[in-house]
């Protein structure tokens, strides 16, 4: 971490595909750690994504997240296996984990799609939210008055993911989704003060 704070986290952004670095030289020892964000916003939600496969990666995370209470505990959600959530569901039973992976996803395909007709899901399946890429939404087929309308009924939350730009932002802003994804804070976050 003590290399980390030397970086200077604005050094690759670009709104220009490379004509311009704004930021950068201007946030160099800026990257915060996960100690100083919880206490930051303790009592914001956050998605924390496991980009490893590792199980020290769990047991860091479990250590780090003990010494917070369980209600700041309550609003970690876990993008990882099912495997390794369990495992730190045994450490902080709180931590829950809101989307399936890609496998989970493709073995409950048929679920969902038999849901578009019935407004109802299996347990197993509508356990987890849904993260639809905001790319790809015209081409669902009932996008969106029926998903929406079905996936409330069968009580599965419905999330867009990756809104990372102005037009992604205007195409979902008023559909009574449980929220949006986005990779592009600093776009979408300055949309949403507005």
């Amino acid at each position: 971490m003590k290399y980390l704070k030397t970086l200077d986290i604005g050094y690759g952004y670009t709104p220009d595909n490379g004509k311009t670095y704004p930021f950068r030289g201007k946030y160099v020892g800026m990257m915060p750690t996960f100690a100083e964000i919880m206490r930051e916003f303790p009592d914001k939600k956050f998605l924390v994504d496991q980009k490893d496969t590792f199980e020290k990666t769990i047991k860091l995370l479990g250590n780090s997240l003990k010494k917070y209470p369980s209600q700041q505990r309550q609003n970690i959600y876990l993008f990882s296996s099912e495997e390794l959530h369990a495992q730190l569901q045994q450490q902080i039973p709180e931590v829950q984990k809101i989307f399936p992976t890609r496998k989970e996803a493709k073995e409950c395909l048929s679920e969902y799609l038999k849901m578009l007709f019935s407004g109802s899901i299996s347990k197993s399946c509508g356990r987890y939210a849904i993260a639809a890429p905001a790319r790809h939404l015209k081409s669902f087929p009932g996008w969106p008055n029926l998903i929406l309308n079905q996936a409330r009924k069968a009580g599965l939350k419905i999330y867009v993911a990756d809104v990372d730009t102005k037009e992604e932002l205007e195409q979902v802003k008023d559909l009574p989704i449980d929220g949006i994804i986005t990779n592009r804070i600093e776009v979408i976050g300055l949309l949403l003060k507005e």
